[in-house]
């Protein structure tokens, strides 16, 4: 069993920004950080009526075409945030408008003792530009981590993820409706199996126990795109059960409010990892219209 962590400022700053041999062998052997082991034509600016999803949105001889970006967040356009409003139109609310901004949670404010290390170092560099940076050293978000669980009371775990929307005025985290997104991608590196949570407003979480719906992403050593479809997204099954929230409708509900997705690392305690997060996408397909 597993409780959603408080997402707060005091969460996000305990992180440890250091440099880890594991992580940079790592980025060294994959050759992460070697520009010429990037298509040129990734470079290229996103078309706003046509840009594709991520991969396995084209069958090719019952196999898919790799595409390694996102039409929601691909690092090489240098895209700093989500686009979570680019398929907004009508349906978010007046002075709501787009967040997109990355953050990483971990289990110390439960009693945990998880850290994350990262391959450069937030106490000399601005932390506003955090993850700009990240993006920019290893076309992703890499790191690695070691989990504790601590004082913790179930497995320990450390997450990353990003906000969907925010009040226009006061800059506030607010929940929107992404459903037309039909679903979301995400081209992962992993070494030990994760999962991929809808997250919802501390109220609705109370009342679902804690039990946000989610999808499991197995441990990839290669990049890989995972697909997946709202109604994929379920409740493990430890909150009480909530009518319109059993199986798959609980993901679609989810999002027409979601405050914002995370991707989770959650195992024994001693578990050691690595993980780079390299494109977010919508579920639309290649030719749907936009």
């Amino acid at each position: 069993m597993a409780v959603t962590a408080c997402t707060d400022d005091s969460s996000i700053a305990k992180g440890t920004p250091v440099e880890q041999d594991m992580l940079t062998e790592y980025l060294s052997s994959s050759g992460i950080n070697n520009p010429q082991n990037m298509d040129d034509s990734s470079n290229s600016v996103i078309p706003d009526s046509s840009r594709k999803s991520v991969l396995c949105k084209t069958s090719v001889g019952g196999g898919c075409v790799f595409d390694p970006s996102g039409d929601l967040w691909d690092p090489n356009l240098e895209n700093k945030y989500v686009q979570t409003g680019r398929y907004a139109d009508s349906v978010w609310a007046k002075g709501v408008v787009q967040d997109g901004s990355w953050f990483w949670e971990l289990d110390t404010l439960d009693g945990g003792k998880s850290e994350i290390t990262w391959p450069i170092d937030i106490e000399k560099d601005n932390p506003t530009d955090f993850f700009d940076q990240l993006a920019g050293l290893c076309y992703g978000l890499c790191g690695s981590y070691t989990l504790d669980r601590g004082k913790f009371k179930y497995d320990p775990f450390v997450a990353v993820g990003f906000r969907i929307a925010k009040d226009k005025e006061t800059g506030v985290s607010v929940p929107a409706d992404v459903s037309n997104w039909k679903g979301i991608c995400i081209v992962l590196y992993s070494t030990v199996d994760a999962y991929m949570e809808l997250v919802l407003s501390d109220s609705l979480t109370e009342v679902l126990g804690y039990d946000l719906p989610r999808v499991s992403l197995p441990r990839i050593q290669n990049y890989q795109s995972m697909c997946f479809e709202w109604g994929k997204f379920s409740r493990i099954g430890w909150g009480k059960p909530i009518e319109g929230w059993e199986d798959g409708a609980a993901g679609k509900n989810a999002a027409k409010q979601l405050f914002s997705v995370r991707v989770v690392f959650q195992a024994k305690s001693g578990t050691t990892g690595n993980f780079n997060v390299m494109a977010i996408g919508s579920n639309l397909d290649v030719n749907e219209p936009r």
